[in-house]
């Protein structure tokens, strides 16, 4: 009897060790778990700010990486062009303001339900992996997964604790490095085009509110190729020693020429280069004899986004340029 009570004594007293051990583990993880409430979901990045030189952001669809080079953001995936600033500010600030606000742990079904799977693994409901890097070292990463309701909070998955988070800011992430492209790379005010020249044959309005005529007098409707040049949007964009390798590979390709003349003294050449699937074209811009003031200044800030680039202009748009004509 006495030797059961001694065994007895031990197993309780055992038992009662691995209830405080369980108790002092899950304490410290809850510790850490509350320290992040509140708490920038991507602190480290924030920190090191000035050095973060690469953002990957990773989806079952396509993996857009953000490089910075002089202080711009460009796309690897199109061959170094420039990314929308708008864009980029807005995923910045809320990249660098986002914190942790509600804790919700693992499970499964929720990870499918609001897309938090890994797309690294190329599982189902997967979201969008966001990871940041200072010359290839990694220095943040999360999941980042469908809106809540408000659309205020994002649920996200921490990778470093696996714990389900609902997180702040604005986290609607184009998926495709083409949208991230400038939107739209360029556009014109219509209604103050003089004229507009293709392939030599010019037609002329006298002001925005006249038609556009021929040289015969005739009138010209423009309305397509206007919708066009108020906003042009572009799936890629090369440089002339990739787009010359484009060219010499592909012989079916033709080119034309258009010429847009605005009355605030822009004037805009295209040249452009075509077959039956794509269509390419350059941007040049100069002015006219008497421009505003403001235009010259725009088209010295404006250059290095054009000169040397040739775009393939979105499917859409390009059925216009390519088959349009003055009739």
């Amino acid at each position: 009897m006495i030797k059961n009570n001694k065994i007895l004594k031990i197993l309780l007293s055992s038992l009662g060790l691995l209830l405080f051990v369980v108790a002092i583990v899950y304490l410290i993880i809850w510790n850490n778990d509350n320290k992040l409430y509140g708490k920038l979901a991507f602190s480290d990045t924030y920190n090191r700010g000035e050095l973060i030189d690469k953002i990957v952001l990773q989806s079952t669809e396509e993996t857009v990486v953000l490089l910075q080079k002089n202080n711009y953001w460009l796309l690897e995936n199109k061959n170094n062009y420039y990314a929308d600033f708008t864009m980029v500010h807005k995923f910045l600030n809320s990249f660098n303001n986002s914190i942790y606000s509600v804790r919700i742990p693992y499970n499964k079904e929720l990870a499918d339900e609001k897309y938090l799977n890994n797309p690294e693994n190329y599982e189902k409901n997967s979201g969008m992996l966001i990871r940041t890097y200072i010359k290839d070292e990694l220095v943040d990463e999360m999941i980042v997964g469908l809106p809540a309701e408000d659309k205020n909070y994002y649920f996200a998955r921490n990778l470093k604790d696996n714990n389900i988070w609902l997180i702040s800011g604005n986290f609607d992430l184009p998926l495709y490095a083409k949208d991230w492209i400038l939107r739209p790379l360029f556009a014109v005010l219509t209604k103050k085009i003089e004229s507009i020249t293709i392939d030599g044959e010019t037609i002329t309005t006298e002001n925005e509110f006249t038609p556009f005529y021929n040289k015969k007098g005739e009138v010209v409707k423009v309305d397509l190729l206007s919708k066009v040049l108020s906003g042009i949007y572009v799936v890629d964009a090369l440089d002339e020693e990739k787009f010359s390798k484009i060219l010499a590979q592909n012989k079916d390709i033709k080119n034309k020429k258009m010429n847009v003349v605005t009355s605030y003294g822009l004037i805009v050449d295209f040249d452009i280069y075509y077959n039956d699937k794509q269509l390419w074209s350059n941007i040049k811009l100069s002015t006219s004899s008497l421009p505003l003031s403001v235009i010259n200044d725009y088209i010295k800030d404006s250059n290095f986004l054009y000169d040397g680039w040739y775009f393939e202009i979105s499917p859409e748009q390009g059925h216009i340029l390519r088959y349009f004509n003055f009739m």
